[in-house]
């Protein structure tokens, strides 16, 4: 069933009714409109209607680039509205400038619950592929830097216009490997993973942030655990020895990227001291517009 269709549906006959001729609730019924961005009728427009008084239906408005513009009861075809209704009641308080972005807050909440789960603290927190946030690895240590620069960049994407989603299942958009911070056991995971998108008019760009991770010599001091080197105090259990461990670094690094993969163009920018990247959110803003007009003159 298409928007259109849907539209008509609402605006002939009560929810309700609808609802029962489609096989779901009316409350399923109000979150598919929602996630597809169909206006319904107001409390009391068939009441008015009835006597002759209620106002002309609305236009349909265009869908938001990136949300989808069908439903389906069938599961081989169906569209998981869930995420879409989510953002849609997101959306609505992402104009308080004052508090964290929505999706921002939304993401922190996954990694804050993984924290709990975990004692380790020198490497990236792990977290289902199935959980509705934002593409961004870190370590426990490093989330705060990193989730204040996603905010930041998002707001600055949606102050010169542009929609910042995170990507649907029914999409034909996939992760890339971000390549160098990524080891070979974890390629799969992270790849499976929905990317983060921004949309520039109607073409998606796809963002991934990633903590950096930095060779460290290690010491091992007993009990399963190393410290740094530089921290070795001689104190320890047992045998013990050193050795290079790939440890989160604090810095954070943006790829930008073709999720549709029709030209396979990607960007890059990279902290060599932490937050550099903190100011540099417009500039990047403008670098992401200028590769989206050159992707859609290929297409």
């Amino acid at each position: 069933m298409t928007r259109e269709e849907l539209f008509d549906l609402v605006w002939a006959e009560p929810a309700v009714v609808v609802a029962r001729r489609l096989g779901v609730s009316g409350s399923y019924l109000a979150r598919v409109c929602t996630a597809l961005e169909v206006p319904r009728p107001n409390l009391g427009y068939w009441a008015k209607r009835a006597v002759g008084r209620a106002p002309p239906p609305p236009c349909l408005p265009s869908s938001s680039p990136g949300n989808p513009s069908s439903w389906s009861r069938d599961k081989s075809e169906r569209v998981v509205i869930k995420p879409f209704y989510q953002a849609a009641c997101l959306y609505r308080r992402a104009d308080d400038r004052e508090a964290e972005h929505p999706l921002v807050g939304l993401t922190r909440r996954h990694f804050e619950a993984a924290a709990v789960r975990t004692d380790v603290i020198d490497d990236y927190l792990r977290l289902s592929n199935r959980s509705y946030r934002l593409d961004v690895t870190a370590s426990r240590g490093g989330l705060a830097t990193a989730l204040a620069f996603v905010d930041n960049l998002i707001r600055a994407f949606e102050d010169r216009g542009h929609r910042v989603v995170i990507a649907g299942g029914f999409q034909k958009l996939a992760r890339i490997s971000i390549g160098g911070d990524e080891n070979s056991r974890e390629y799969f995971r992270l790849a499976a993973r929905r990317p983060t998108v921004v949309y520039v008019g109607n073409i998606p760009i796809g963002l991934a942030i990633i903590e950096i991770k930095i060779s460290k010599k290690m010491q091992y001091a007993g009990y399963g655990k190393f410290v740094p080197a530089e921290e070795w105090k001689g104190r320890h259990v047992g045998h013990t020895w050193s050795t290079v461990k790939e440890m989160p670094s604090g810095r954070i690094k943006l790829v930008a990227y073709d999720p549709s993969r029709s030209a396979g163009w990607r960007q890059e920018w990279q902290e060599s001291k932490t937050g550099q990247l903190a100011g540099r959110v417009d500039e990047i803003a403008r670098r992401v517009e200028k590769a989206a007009k050159i992707l859609a003159a290929i297409e």
